[in-house]
């Protein structure tokens, strides 16, 4: 593909991206006025709050994220190919063919996720459709629970909480206004996210195996849309905080010691059952 098919393809996703915005946008809108939130009204005004855009983009742009990662994959299969030489390679070919080993054994090391609906690893999104049991309370997601601790009024919590989907939440969730937020909240979210997550992943049966299954791969949320919440939670072109899968392998390896130790206990107690079954045979003995 040359040059050019690359920036018109790249211009067309850009004015996808902004007309599927705008129409987001009025639906957003459109479903506040039909919730009858009228104590919410001042949040007609988030129409021009960056952050709507940058959540929506997210979403669009994951069919681009997409093809942009098997685009990758068959170009590394066509270098791979074996091709017609003289039986002698350049400098340039073997540090090319070694650029690709390398860029493979990376890849093995990392686990990328970001679509809910992607398998297997889908599941760690947390805006994978699986209910929860937090703080008392039965959420759908685990986006669900995370945002419920972020509002600081019961009206606003109710009303993130009716959100039709979970990535229409997200969205409301970040163009809060401040004083809607708690007054704390830079400082616990990471802590309530990870307890969410625990919540997540023992509960679920399947989801931890899942989790555990990926050994001691590199977890990571990988997005392409450059924005403040992506690099925070996630990776953009391999920049990023990366705190989503950060706090995952935190908890893969907690339930990974649990099970340990789970295991260790019962070897134990087993040891001991048949020991106290040994002095009673050896006692019975004596006695005849």
């Amino acid at each position: 593909m040359n040059r050019l098919s690359k920036k018109r393809k790249h211009q067309s996703w850009l004015r996808l991206c902004v007309a599927l915005s705008y129409v987001s946008h009025f639906h957003v809108l459109h479903w506040r006025l039909l919730r009858g939130h009228q104590h919410l009204s001042s949040y007609s005004h988030s129409i021009i709050n960056p952050y709507y855009y940058c959540a929506f983009g997210r979403a669009v742009m994951i069919s681009k994220e997409s093809w942009d990662v098997t685009e990758e994959k068959l170009a590394i299969q066509t270098e791979d190919k074996p091709q017609a030489s003289n039986g002698k390679k350049s400098v340039a070919e073997l540090q090319k063919h070694t650029r690709i080993i390398e860029y493979r054994d990376t890849r093995m090391k990392e686990i990328r996720f970001y679509r809910a609906n992607e398998k297997p690893y889908g599941a760690f999104s947390n805006l994978y459709r699986r209910e929860i049991e937090f703080e008392g309370v039965l959420y759908p997601t685990t986006e669900h629970a995370y945002q419920a601790g972020k509002a600081r009024k019961d009206s606003v919590r109710d009303w993130l909480m009716s959100a039709p989907s979970p990535a229409l939440l997200a969205m409301a969730a970040h163009g809060l206004y401040s004083w809607d937020i708690q007054s704390n909240w830079s400082k616990i979210k990471y802590e309530r996210m990870k307890q969410v997550l625990r919540a997540k992943f023992t509960q679920h049966e399947d989801l931890r195996e899942l989790l555990l299954s990926t050994g001691e791969a590199r977890l990571v949320e990988a997005a392409t849309v450059d924005n403040l919440v992506n690099r925070t939670w996630g990776e953009v072109n391999g920049k990023g905080k990366n705190m989503l899968g950060v706090l995952l392998m935190e908890v893969r390896s907690e339930i990974r010691e649990a099970l340990i130790a789970k295991g260790g206990k019962k070897a134990t107690t087993r040891r001991r059952a048949v020991g106290s079954k040994t002095r009673g045979t050896e006692a019975i003995g004596a006695v005849r």
